[in-house]
C-alpha cells in the first residue's frame, strides 16, 4: 500500500511545524506553503486530529500544533525519511501478534523495503524462541522485507549487516556508540538496547529482518540485564526521526553488502564488537564450548581460541562472558 497524494499532503502539513509545536501560522501562510486552497488546509487539519494530533485552531490566529500523536504515524516519519528503496512502504499497527509474522507471510509480490512497524506485539520472540516484549508506544518494533539478490549467501550475511546499520544509525541519531553481541544484540555497557531476529520462509521466500529497539522504556519497563535510550540519556527520544535516520542507515548496509562484499560488514562487526578480546562460552545444542573470542570470521561465525587452535563458530550463543569491559 504506496501513500497517496493526502498522506504527502499530510506530511507537508506537518513538517511545516518543526519537530516539537511551534507559535501559530496563519491559513494564509499555511494554504501558500503547501500551495492548496483554505479550504483544502482545513481538511488536513481534521484528517490529521483523527490521527491523533491536537491543534489549537484560530479563525484569526490560523493554527499552532499543540500535541502530537503518543502513537507512530507515517506522518512524524516521512519527513525525515532519505532512503531510495527501504522503507518507502511503511505500514504502522497498534497491536499485532509479530511483525515478522506479517512479512513472512506476505505477498511475494510484495516489494522489497516493505517495513512493518507495530507499537506492541503480542507474540514478539528473539533468538532460541525467547519472547520479546515491550510496552505500548515505547520502542520500535518493526521487520522489513528482503530479496536477497545473491541467494543464501547475502541472506546469511545479512543480520550482521542489520547490526552494522543499527550501530552507525544509533550514533548518527542519539551519539551513542552500541556494541555488538554477536550474532544479533546490540548492548551498552553490557545492558542490552536492540534484538534482530532474521527468518526466511521458504514457500513464499520472504526473508525478514526484525528489530525491537528499546526507546523511551524507564528502567522499571525493561527486563533484567536491558536498557533504553531513556535510561541512557535521561530524556525520551521522538520516534519518528529516529526510525527514519536508522532506515537510512540500515540501507546503507544492505547496499554495500550488495556491491562490495561480506568484507566491510564483517571489518566493522569485529571492530565494534562486545565480545573480541574476552573469554566467553558458546553453547552449540547440547555442546559448550569456550576460548578467547579473537575474530569475526569470513563465513560471519565467531572465532573462538582454545589452546593454539583456533575455529569459526557460525551456530550457537554465548552464554557466559567473563568480563564486559567494553572491548577497544
Amino acid at each position: 500500500m504506496s501513500r497517496s497524494a493526502s498522506d504527502r499532503l499530510d506530511e507537508r502539513f506537518v513538517a511545516l511545524f518543526g519537530p516539537a509545536p511551534d507559535s501559530p501560522l496563519s491559513w494564509t501562510e499555511i494554504a501558500g506553503a503547501l500551495s492548496v486552497s483554505l479550504e483544502d488546509a482545513q481538511m488536513v487539519v481534521a484528517r490529521l486530529e483523527l490521527a491523533g494530533y491536537a491543534f489549537d485552531v484560530s479563525p484569526d490566529r490560523g493554527v499552532a500544533l499543540r500535541e502530537r500523536p503518543p502513537f507512530l504515524v507515517h506522518t512524524e516519519v516521512f519527513p525525515h525519511l532519505d532512503t531510495r528503496w527501504l522503507g518507502r512502504a511503511i505500514r504502522f499497527y497498534r497491536t499485532v501478534e509479530s511483525t515478522n509474522d506479517l512479512l513472512l507471510a506476505a505477498d511475494p509480490a510484495e516489494a522489497e523495503g516493505l517495513v512493518i512497524f507495530a507499537e506492541e506485539q503480542s507474540k514478539g520472540r528473539g533468538r532460541q524462541g525467547r519472547r520479546w516484549e515491550a510496552p505500548a508506544g515505547r520502542a520500535l518494533q518493526f521487520s522489513i522485507l528482503i530479496r536477497p539478490t545473491r541467494g543464501a549467501w547475502e541472506a546469511s550475511n545479512a543480520t550482521l549487516a542489520a547490526a552494522a546499520g543499527m550501530v552507525e544509525g544509533l550514533r548518527e541519531a542519539t551519539g551513542f556508540a552500541a556494541r555488538v553481541r554477536w550474532p544479533n544484540d546490540l548492548s551498552v555497557d553490557g545492558r542490552k538496547l536492540c534484538g534482530i531476529l532474521s527468518e526466511y520462509r521458504t514457500a513464499t521466500g520472504n526473508f525478514v529482518i526484525g528489530i525491537g529497539l528499546n526507546v523511551n522504556q524507564t528502567e522499571a519497563e525493561i527486563p533484567e540485564g536491558g536498557t533504553s535510550l531513556r535510561v541512557l540519556t535521561g530524556r525520551e527520544t521522538e520516534r519518528g526521526p529516529l526510525l527514519a535516520t536508522l532506515l537510512g542507515a540500515l540501507e546503507r548496509r544492505i547496499d554495500e553488502l550488495r556491491t562490495e562484499g561480506f568484507e566491510p560488514v564483517r571489518r566493522f562487526v569485529e571492530e565494534h564488537s562486545s565480545l573480541i578480546g574476552k573469554q566467553v562460552e558458546l553453547q552449540i545444542g547440547r555442546e559448550q564450548v569456550g576460548g578467547l573470542a579473537t575474530a569475526i570470521g569470513p563465513a560471519g561465525g565467531l572465532v573462538l581460541r582454545t589452546g593454539s587452535a583456533e575455529k569459526e563458530y557460525c551456530l550457537g550463543e554465548v552464554t557466559r562472558v567473563l568480563s564486559w569491559e567494553a572491548a577497544e
